[in-house]
């Protein structure tokens, strides 16, 4: 569920909000007879790509640089106490 937060959603978001676009006008073309409206097919593929990549970069820059712990912070990792398994856990300093 992560990986789609934070891959899918930044790259698809551009061309649902494009298409989106496309329907409403689509719909107001058809609501006041005007014969030509846009059409999916003319939708400029290469920018919304870009755009979806861009808004990729930024969101895995921000989740790099905001979140996470003290670089000083040692884990230990999960361990056999007394014949019981204990999780691994973050020691903060």
């Amino acid at each position: 569920m992560r990986q789609f937060l934070s891959i899918a959603i930044p790259i698809l978001t551009p061309m649902a909000l494009y298409m989106a676009w496309i329907a409403l006008a689509q719909w107001r073309a058809r609501a006041k007879g005007v014969g030509e409206a846009p059409q999916y097919g003319d939708a400029p593929w290469t920018m919304l790509a870009v755009a979806g990549v861009a808004l990729l970069a930024i969101t895995l820059a921000a989740t790099a640089l905001l979140s996470g712990d003290d670089p000083a912070t040692r884990y230990l990792p999960p361990r056999i106490i007394d014949g019981k398994i204990v999780p691994g856990t973050a020691v903060k300093p």
